[in-house]
Formats: structure tokens, C-alpha cells, sequence
């Protein structure tokens, strides 16, 4: 999924790419509840966009990865 988290650490945009019609509510649920730690930018709060990536296996996530950009 594609994410943008604003300079107060809260998921602002959220782009889930590829998902069943479950996982997907599922994500969009838990992420809007999500509080990351602001980028910052010259020591100020800056929004920034990231990817992350949930892969699932069975009833649990198995992995986790961000990437920052």
C-alpha cells in the first residue's frame, strides 16, 4: 500500500494496492488508528509518502516492511 503520513504522524492518505475485500477493510481500519513518528525535515514536522507492505498468511501477518521516500 501507498501511505502518506502528515507532519502530525497520522495517516492522512492510505492507498491499499492489493488486498481481498476482508484485508482490505481490515487495513484501512487498523492504519487510521496508526500514529507513526513525523519525518523530519531541517528538525521540523514533514509529511512524507511511504509504502508498506503486509504480507498475509493464513489469519496472521507474517512481514512488514516501510519505505520511506
Amino acid at each position: 500500500m501507498r501511505i502518506v503520513v502528515g507532519h502530525d504522524g497520522g495517516v492522512k492518505h492510505l492507498h491499499v494496492i492489493r488486498a481481498s475485500a476482508a484485508q482490505r477493510a481490515g487495513i484501512e481500519t487498523a492504519l487510521r488508528q496508526w500514529r507513526f513518528k513525523p519525518a523530519a525535515i531541517d528538525g521540523r514536522a514533514s509529511e512524507v509518502k511511504t509504502g508498506l507492505l503486509i504480507e498475509f498468511r493464513g489469519e496472521s501477518v507474517a512481514y512488514l516492511t516501510a519505505d520511506a521516500r
